[in-house]
């Protein structure tokens, strides 16, 4: 091995690394979460003022974007893996894990794809899209955050108004708010950030080495 193949595989070990931490950061982000929750639900059973669980909601849309603060390094780094597996080692077609799709085929950034991608969990294809939707961790993070902000959002509905419509109408606004926000303003982001890591492959060069 050169040293040239040993300086790749340092940098390549560090990005996996530097991915690594960027999940471990979100995971100690929802043991924080879970904490602060307990213990404010705790004082909810003896206290039922509705700004104890507003204060819930208010965490659970910081943690909701504190996950896409972490999720846009994890793509970052993890996609530099499979850039150095094509541009430097040609064995991308192995082992590359997210860049795959040959250029030229770049998905448009439409009104109308954006409504598919918000409301794709409507369609059922098969199991495997299914499978992918369920694997998707990031999904699973935002997802509890959305449901827990929700629940939460009605409760402080509830001591605040008692049993009428703003129950149903508050808590709604607020799932479809931050439902919205996840698959339009999140997915367009993280998707232009997999468009940029993707451009990075010299496709060029690998297809005269082919």
């Amino acid at each position: 091995m050169t040293h040239h193949d040993e300086n790749l595989c340092t940098i390549y070990e560090q990005y996996w690394l530097h991915a690594r931490h960027q999940e471990n950061q979100r995971l100690w982000y929802t043991n924080v979460y879970a904490i602060l929750v307990s213990g404010l639900v705790v004082f909810m059973s003896y206290k039922e003022e509705w700004y104890l669980p507003a204060l819930v909601v208010g965490f659970s849309i910081l943690g909701f974007f504190l996950c896409h603060s972490v999720r846009i390094p994890f793509l970052r780094y993890s996609r530099y893996t499979d850039v150095i597996l094509w541009n430097e080692w040609n064995i991308g077609d192995k082992y590359a894990r997210f860049i795959r799709k040959p250029p030229g085929k770049k998905r448009s950034r439409t009104f109308k794809i954006a409504m598919v991608k918000a409301f794709g969990f409507l369609r059922f294809r098969g199991m495997s899209e299914l499978k992918d939707k369920v694997t998707n961790v990031s999904l699973m993070f935002h997802t509890f955050y959305i449901i827990m902000a929700t629940v939460f959002t009605a409760w402080t509905a509830y001591l605040l108004w008692g049993c009428s419509w703003k129950l149903v109408v508050v808590p709604t606004l607020v799932f479809i708010v931050m439902w919205v926000v996840y698959n339009f303003w999140f997915g367009l982001l993280e998707e232009q950030v997999r468009d940029e890591m993707a451009r990075k492959v010299d496709w060029d060069k690998i297809q005269r080495s082919s």
